[in-house]
């Protein structure tokens, strides 16, 4: 039996604006959508979102890239709370973040555990789905004019510190002493 030659996708350049449609969301909450079959990762799409997005990376099999005009947006999608880059799935409602988060788990003991059904249980949701975090980590940069700032380092970027005006996954606590360290 003769194998069968290998098919090579259209690869988009760096900077390639396309048009897509997300259908599911990857492991750490990028939408997946694919271009002619290449799978691209969107950062900011869930599913059901029609969008253009900007290829910040392109590899061999997959490619990265950003959202830079909701063209249709999926019908369950919801205004953030807040920008936080440590919350990208808070655009869907909570119930469908934990269905995500148990399809997922699922997927990978199928896929790398080899487990053809494996016995998942519900997801539990929090208790509170805002406020809950005693742990987090910040860093300090500077913005374009040099003044200091405090926030997340800025997705896929170890330069740039996107500054943060309120932590919505922080306590009360924690945000509040972010604010006077800051200060």
């Amino acid at each position: 039996m003769a194998a069968s030659p290998e098919v090579h996708r259209p690869r988009p350049a760096r900077g390639a604006e396309l048009e897509l449609s997300i259908e599911s969301l990857a492991y750490g909450g990028s939408g997946v959508a694919r271009h002619d079959g290449y799978v691209v990762f969107v950062r900011g799409g869930v599913p059901g979102d029609r969008l253009r997005a900007e290829v910040t990376k392109s590899k061999r099999d997959y490619a990265e890239a950003r959202v830079v005009d909701l063209l249709e947006p999926a019908p369950d999608r919801v205004e953030p709370r807040a920008p936080h880059p440590g919350a990208p799935w808070q655009v869907i409602p909570y119930e469908r973040q934990l269905e995500e988060k148990e399809r997922q788990v699922r997927e990978a003991l199928q896929r790398l555990g080899g487990f053809a059904d494996p016995p998942v249980e519900q997801i539990a949701g929090a208790v509170e789905q805002w406020r809950y975090r005693n742990k987090v980590e910040y860093s300090f940069g500077a913005d374009d004019d040099e003044e200091l700032v405090l926030g997340f380092h800025h997705p896929g970027r170890f330069d740039r510190i996107d500054p943060i005006a309120e932590d919505v996954l922080a306590s009360e606590r924690a945000d509040e002493l972010r604010e006077r360290v800051r200060e």
